[in-house]
């Protein structure tokens, strides 16, 4: 699937700018829900997604179009679970740490639904989906000029329809040269107030953020 989109100025060397371009995203699923017979997998779908934009040459000069940055996502079908009993526990358990740990904060696996309280909290009634925000990573030239809340946006509008949107502002690092405390703190607090320009609330005391797909995003262009 390849969405296009972003129109905007471009850095290049030496602090020089580009005219606008656009930028698009490419979404893969790694599989589809309509499985056959359906298995604890079929309610946790992996999603990975490209952003693509203009690439340079050594002048600085605008040369083809390239990948500039990535995301990586699980969409959870609760609804799917609960019709089809099937054991959304172990699949979020199954995945990895970081998608466990974000899905058992807002999913009530006793019900297969999402907590009374996470619900409360955003003003709704039901959602039917969950879709993690695992990473966004973006190029360094092409940071700091509204790309990372464009694809941000657009995954949302294109994969969590009316569903719970939950992620954890976290920068990326080399895992062997961890940030100091300090820094991290500092990085955190960063991405948090940026995902909270983008539509994000805090989750109380958790450290996610949240956003409720029927909601009315904020316009980016203000």
């Amino acid at each position: 699937m390849l969405l296009a989109g972003h129109g905007g100025v471009t850095p290049v060397k030496d602090g020089a700018q580009a005219k606008a371009k656009d930028y698009w995203i490419r979404i893969k699923s790694e599989h589809y829900v309509a499985l056959s017979p359906l298995d604890m997998e079929s309610c946790v779908e992996p999603i990975s997604a490209e952003i693509l934009g203009p690439s340079f040459d050594e002048s600085g000069d605008d040369a083809e179009e390239s990948v500039v940055g990535w995301a990586f996502l699980h969409r959870i079908r609760l609804d799917l679970a609960v019709n089809y009993q099937l054991p959304l526990f172990e699949a979020c358990d199954s995945i990895d740490q970081e998608v466990w740990d974000l899905s058992d904060a807002v999913i009530d696996f006793d019900t297969g639904y999402i907590k009374e309280k996470i619900l409360d909290k955003m003003g709704i009634s039901s959602a039917s989906t969950v879709l993690l925000v695992n990473s966004v990573m973006l190029q360094p030239a092409h940071r700091g000029i509204g790309v990372g809340a464009w694809a941000m946006q657009t995954l949302i509008k294109v994969l969590a329809g009316d569903g719970l949107v939950v992620c954890k502002p976290h920068p990326m690092h080399d895992a062997g040269n961890p940030l100091p405390e300090k820094d991290l703190a500092a990085a955190c607090a960063k991405l948090k107030k940026h995902w909270c320009q983008v539509g994000f609330q805090p989750l109380g005391r958790t450290g996610l953020l949240a956003y409720w797909g029927g909601s009315v995003m904020p316009d980016l262009a203000e």
